[in-house]
C-alpha cells in the first residue's frame, strides 16, 4: 500500500512560503522515507487539492499531520471537516474520482513530551542560562483556556525545574498579556528571553507581538544594566520539530 504524509497548517501570506510545513518538509521525509505533500486551511494548495494530487499519485493511505501547537478547534474539527469528517475523527475512507484511500490523523505536535527539548535548543542557541536570563513562552490565548492549560503549565513547569524563571504570556484573551510580562521579567535584573510558541510566522509574531516587547524592526535590545531582551523565532520553525512529527506517526 502506498503510503505519504500531509503536513496540514494553517497558512499566512505573511509566511512568505517561509513557514512550518515548508520548514519541516524535506527533514520528515528523511526521517520517514515517505513522500510529504502539505496541505493549507486558507492558502493554496488547500487540503482538498492536495488530497486530489495525493490519489492521482497513487497514493492509498494518507498520514494526516495537524501542524498545530495544541489540540483544539482548528486541529480536532476544522481539519476533519476538510476531509469530510466528522470532529475528531481518528481515521477514515476519502474517494476521489473512482479512487480510494485511508486517511488516519496524528496528533499536534506541542502538547508531545519533546516539546521540551526543542525549547531548551532554542535557550541554548540563544545563549540563555537560568542564572542569567528569565523566559517568556508567548502563547496565543483562547477563551477557553482549560483546553490548553495543562499543556502550559507542563511547559512552565518544566522550565521551572530547570532553574528557571518562567511565565508563560498571552497575545490575546488571556492574561499575563505580553507586555505586562515583559516589564515583571525585565524587573528581575536578568536577560530576557522571549519564545513565541506559534506554529509560523503570521501577523501576530511578526506585527502585534514585536511593539509588546519594546521591539522597533531588530529581534533584541537593551533592558538596563547591560541585560538583554531577545525575541526568538517561532517554535514551529524550528528544524528539530521534525523530530515530533516523526514520534506522532509512529504512534499511529
Amino acid at each position: 500500500m502506498k503510503t505519504a504524509i500531509m503536513l496540514i497548517t494553517h497558512g499566512t501570506p505573511r509566511s512568505e512560503g517561509n513557514d512550518a510545513a515548508v520548514i519541516n518538509r524535506e527533514p520528515l521525509k528523511e526521517l520517514t522515507g515517505l513522500e510529504v505533500y502539505i496541505g493549507y486551511l486558507h492558502m493554496e494548495p488547500s487540503i482538498d487539492a492536495t488530497l486530489s494530487k495525493m490519489m492521482a499519485d497513487g497514493v492509498e493511505r494518507i498520514i494526516a499531520v495537524p501542524l498545530f501547537m495544541f489540540p483544539g478547534l482548528l486541529s480536532d474539527t476544522t481539519v476533519r471537516e476538510a476531509f469530510g469528517f466528522e470532529p475528531k475523527t481518528a481515521s477514515g475512507r476519502i474517494e476521489r474520482n473512482g479512487k480510494t484511500a485511508e486517511v488516519v490523523f496524528t496528533g499536534t505536535f506541542g502538547d508531545h513530551p519533546l516539546i521540551e527539548d526543542v525549547i531548551m535548543k532554542v535557550c541554548e542557541k540563544c545563549k540563555a542560562a537560568p542564572e542569567k536570563t528569565s523566559l517568556m513562552l508567548i502563547f496565543h490565548g483562547t477563551k477557553a483556556p482549560e483546553t490548553t492549560a495543562k499543556y502550559v503549565d507542563a511547559c512552565i513547569g518544566y522550565l521551572t525545574k530547570k532553574g528557571y524563571n518562567a511565565i508563560a504570556a498571552y497575545n490575546e484573551f488571556q492574561s499575563p498579556d505580553v507586555d505586562a510580562a515583559a516589564e515583571e521579567l525585565i524587573k528581575a535584573g536578568k536577560n530576557v528571553l522571549a519564545i513565541p510558541m506559534f506554529v509560523s510566522p503570521g501577523k501576530h509574531t511578526t506585527m502585534d507581538i514585536p511593539p509588546k516587547l519594546g521591539l522597533d524592526g531588530a529581534r533584541t535590545r537593551q533592558i538596563g544594566n547591560g541585560h538583554r531582551l531577545c525575541y526568538a523565532k517561532e517554535i514551529g520553525m524550528h528544524p528539530c520539530i521534525s523530530r515530533i512529527l516523526k514520534a506522532r506517526i509512529d504512534e499511529l
